[in-house]
């Protein structure tokens, strides 16, 4: 009997992991067993030490990790990747830009570049797109808002577009580059 295929896909954070969460409900394939996780802040390497816990603990097929790249940490061990089975994703330079991206949104190209491009690539898509600015709304709103803006069809427009897109969806269907 073939082995079932598992992938952990781990986000940076809580917000990361709902949108991971949302692609695996969409993309999943039969045959695949997916658990989404994240990290709890810190450096890079501590977020992807995390995962590797994780994924050492249920001897995961794969595993592929969704960091920022606003940060200008330690470079992640190549040997890490190898002997773990990792695929480090980043998005540029936070998850909100590459939802921003998307989405098409005008405004991104020019919240994108910068000292403080992360926060205010957060800033636009809470406000614009989740109407609110309190944390403590953030992820109630994103997960209505994921439902809502971000379709079947609208990610498979984007991804021809956006190549961590995807690249983090053709690993759901099972295929980790």
């Amino acid at each position: 009997m073939a082995r079932t295929q598992s992938i952990l896909l781990f986000g940076e954070g809580k917000t990361d992991a709902v949108f991971l969460s949302h692609l695996r409900d969409l993309y999943r394939v039969p045959g695949t067993a997916i658990k989404v996780e994240h990290g709890r802040g810190g450096s890079e390497q501590t977020v992807v030490h995390g995962a590797i816990k994780i994924a050492c603990l249920a001897d995961y097929s794969n595993v592929l990790i969704l960091l920022d790249s606003d940060r200008n940490d330690e470079p992640i061990p190549p040997e890490w990747c190898r002997e773990h089975r990792l695929s480090i994703k980043r998005s540029a330079p936070c998850l909100e830009a590459l939802l921003l991206e998307i989405l098409g949104d005008g405004k991104l190209s020019g919240l994108r570049h910068g000292a403080n491009a992360s926060d205010r690539c957060k800033s636009h898509f809470q406000g614009t797109y989740l109407g609110t600015d309190r944390s403590s709304h953030v992820l109630g709103r994103l997960k209505k808002t994921l439902q809502a803006r971000f379709s079947l069809e609208l990610l498979e427009e984007a991804r021809t577009r956006i190549p961590i897109l995807n690249e983090i969806i053709h690993a759901i269907g099972g295929g980790i580059s």
